[in-house]
């Protein structure tokens, strides 16, 4: 009997401990599960390139009016070089760099540049929201194209 209070006293203390710890959730990119932002109520990144290699980059927003109060805008290229690494295009300006600021509650930043050869590419974008309505608000992200 000792030993079946002890048993029950173990699989409690077990139980409880297991209840207090705190569980964390996360989801898939692209699963339908999208972040709540404080100054902006809508992004979208594109990028694209066409057939005879002019690669177009675009950031459209719609800012939450009364508090967003500026966007910054950083975009740049890179080409996959040996299968694993990044390195930087030259898209002619500098840092080879986009760099973008407007205080517009809704408005989109568009760039190109003309590609020398084929092979897998990527717009990298840093975008951040700055505003009244709590801490910056950033989206970075980075998306691929073969060509």
């Amino acid at each position: 009997m000792k030993k079946l209070k002890k048993l029950l006293a173990c699989l409690l203390i077990m139980a409880t401990m297991v209840s207090i710890i705190p569980i964390g959730a996360s989801a898939e990119e692209n699963s339908g599960i999208t972040p709540r932002y404080s100054n902006v109520n809508a992004c979208s990144l594109s990028f694209i390139i066409s057939d005879n290699g002019l690669a177009q980059v675009k950031v459209a927003y719609e800012g939450r009016v009364g508090y967003m109060t500026q966007v910054r805008s950083e975009i740049y290229l890179q080409k996959r070089v040996l299968g694993i690494f990044w390195k930087k295009v030259d898209i002619g300006v500098t840092d080879n760099v986009w760099v973008d600021t407007s205080t517009e509650d809704a408005y989109f930043f568009t760039h190109s540049a003309q590609l020398q050869d084929t092979g897998t590419y990527r717009a990298v974008f840093n975008v951040t929201f700055s505003g009244t309505g709590g801490a910056d608000d950033v989206v970075n992200e980075k998306i691929e194209y073969v060509y």
